[in-house]
């Protein structure tokens, strides 16, 4: 009892891109959103614990548009999920990492300039994160 509870998981349902500039992705189909630290009109989880998360996203592509998808904290790139333009326009990527945030902090999904990302209702691209333990 007492430890905070924070855990959020939400899809695109849509194809975003290419954009001549870079882009924050905006998760608008949300499962879960236990504690409300993701804004499904922003798409950026602001931590409301000082603490260690656990973030995680999926992409898929499904043309011959690159896709270059980053997951940023505070306007910093943290991970990269990437795939080139080629005969095979249909893969799929996924990327984790376990983050120290303090109050505040934001973490979100950039599309890079140029770049697309596909979705629909099937839900192939996510973004999801939880709080682990509070420091």
């Amino acid at each position: 009892t007492g430890v905070p509870k924070v855990a959020f998981s939400a899809s695109l349902s849509q194809t975003y891109g290419p954009f001549n500039t870079a882009v924050t992705l905006v998760y608008k189909n949300v499962f879960t959103n236990i504690g409300n630290c993701y804004n499904p009109t922003t798409g950026i989880f602001v931590a409301r614990v000082k603490g260690v998360y656990y973030f995680s996203y999926t992409a898929k592509k499904l043309s011959a548009v690159v896709m270059d998808v980053y997951l940023y904290k505070n306007g910093q790139p943290i991970l990269d999920v990437y795939d080139s333009s080629s005969q095979d326009t249909s893969d799929n990527g996924s990327n984790s990492a376990v983050l120290q945030l303090e109050e505040v902090d934001q973490v979100y999904i950039r599309l890079r300039a140029n770049t697309q990302i596909f979705d629909n209702s099937e839900n192939y691209s996510t973004f999801n994160g939880f709080l682990l333990f509070p420091v």
